[in-house]
């Protein structure tokens, strides 16, 4: 991959937020919680849950970047969506989501390029 190439998926990255505003400008408060398709998620728990992931992926991040051989936890996203009550939660709690990106895209960019110690999972 190119340096330009990297350059151009961290702005996607970046933008990513700014995306999931422009879906939910005009998106009518009464259908935020509502699950049109059966087992799917509602569009608030669609936020909430990219929120979460984002923190998630953040912490994930700067292991990567300062442990030599990092434990990337994983997480079930069905039973954070239940147990944090993502579908009733104050929906303004979500507003946070489109600093994310911003706040991790300095540390995204201390990845690139580098040599990474080997890494565990525990999914």
């Amino acid at each position: 991959m190119t340096t330009n190439e990297r350059q151009q998926l961290i702005a996607q990255y970046q933008a990513g937020a700014d995306e999931v505003d422009r879906a939910l400008d005009g998106f009518p408060s009464d259908k935020l919680t509502a699950h049109p398709f059966e087992g799917k998620w509602s569009a608030a728990e669609i936020v909430h849950h990219l929120s979460d992931s984002e923190t998630t992926s953040g912490l994930r991040l700067r292991k990567l970047l300062t442990e030599d051989r990092p434990l990337i936890q994983g997480y079930d996203q069905d039973v954070y969506a239940t147990s944090l009550n993502y579908n009733h939660r104050d929906w303004s709690g979500a507003g946070s989501l489109p600093q994310h990106p911003r706040l991790h895209s300095p540390t995204v960019r201390l990845y690139v390029g580098r040599r990474l110690a080997p890494r565990r999972h525990t999914f």
